[in-house]
């Protein structure tokens, strides 16, 4: 999942004008599959932006904007949550072959999994890389997908607990809550690059046999 960072302040993502509109009838399946994985990052880093930014609202001492930035926030987690699932719809397994599967299933990732969870950068990343070492034996590029857009739900469930639960103004308070939100926007984002990885080696592989 490539990480694109909009530097529109709309919290809704703005299409690559250098894709294909997903609507022409010459859209090819994996056209379409591109766009909603470009909007959805977009989207994605959109929401991390805003958190950053209630981050120096919260330094700054000007708390009355911070509830804005995680509706902000939200908005963005719910726009990447749409096309994400537009994916699983559309193109799941992103048209994978029984070949690729098979180049899926055998992938080592105990190096991979070494490597992502000697670093305790995020609360959650071991599990992560057990859900995705799981995933990746069933050989099935869609439940490699499932484990990334559930830890985007769960950024997007809490955002939603944060902007219809009162707003309490105390910066120890907002300091927190702040800081759960950006590990599992983190989180989500780590999970997304841990799926490409698997992707890619899963394609050299294939290519090599």
């Amino acid at each position: 999942m490539s990480a694109i960072c909009n530097k529109d302040p709309n919290p809704r993502p703005v299409p690559n004008r250098n894709l294909i509109n997903p609507t022409s009838e010459g859209a090819s399946l994996s056209e379409i599959t591109e766009y909603e994985v470009e909007q959805g990052s977009a989207a994605l880093a959109n929401s991390l932006r805003y958190i950053f930014s209630a981050i120096s609202a919260i330094e700054l001492h000007v708390t009355p904007m911070v509830p804005s930035y995680f509706e902000a926030a939200l908005e963005s987690c719910r726009t990447a949550i749409y096309h994400y699932k537009m994916v699983s719809k559309i193109d799941p397994n992103r048209g994978s072959d029984t070949k690729e599967q098979i180049a899926i299933r055998s992938l080592d990732l105990s190096n991979a999994l070494e490597r992502w969870s000697k670093h305790w950068l995020i609360p959650d990343l071991l599990h992560v890389a057990q859900e995705l070492e799981l995933a990746a034996s069933s050989g099935q590029p869609a439940k490699l997908l499932e484990v990334f857009t559930s830890r985007l739900q769960n950024a997007t469930e809490y955002l939603e607990k944060l902007v219809t639960s009162p707003i309490i103004m105390d910066n120890r308070t907002l300091q927190w809550n702040t800081w759960v939100v950006t590990s599992l926007l983190v989180e989500t984002m780590i999970a997304g690059q841990m799926v490409a990885i698997i992707n890619r080696e899963a394609q050299e592989k294939m290519e090599s046999i």
